[in-house]
């Protein structure tokens, strides 16, 4: 079941549609970078904001990679470019968050758990478009 909606799922979208899904992850991310610590509820149990920041861009690089994967990018470059983005992404998030009341930003350990997130994202998303057995989507 879930093996025919993931090929469905990538028969059907193109690489704009990707684009656009992950433009729509920065702008949520943005939102969610710009509220203050005390209007930010996290499960309440120790590291749960690195947990949250690992999830978060696992499903952005899953996302840039279906994006770069759909425009005939190489695995390798995919990938390269993919983590170098998120990279970048999660570094704007937390310079961002220096000058967001009521959080710290620039927090090491954050842009740790980015780079973590998106790097499994990534690798996930490049393990399901092998195993879909279509190498890239078509626009």
């Amino acid at each position: 079941m879930v093996r025919r909606l993931v090929k469905l799922l990538l028969k059907t979208v193109s690489a704009r549609g990707w684009i656009i899904a992950w433009v729509f992850w920065v702008i949520v991310l943005c939102v969610l970078s710009s509220l203050p610590q005390n209007k930010v509820h996290l499960p309440a149990f120790p590291n749960s904001d690195k947990v949250a920041h690992f999830l978060y861009f696992a499903a952005g690089g899953g996302l840039f990679a279906a994006f770069l994967r759909g425009l005939g990018s190489p695995v390798w470059q995919t990938f390269l470019l993919a983590l170098l983005a998120m990279a970048i992404v999660g570094a704007a998030d937390e310079w961002h968050q220096i000058y967001t009341p009521g959080r710290s930003g620039a927090d090491i350990g954050d842009w740790t758990a980015d780079v973590s997130g998106a790097f499994l994202g990534i690798l996930l998303t490049l393990f399901i478009f092998r195993n879909s057995g279509k190498p890239k989507i078509e626009n």
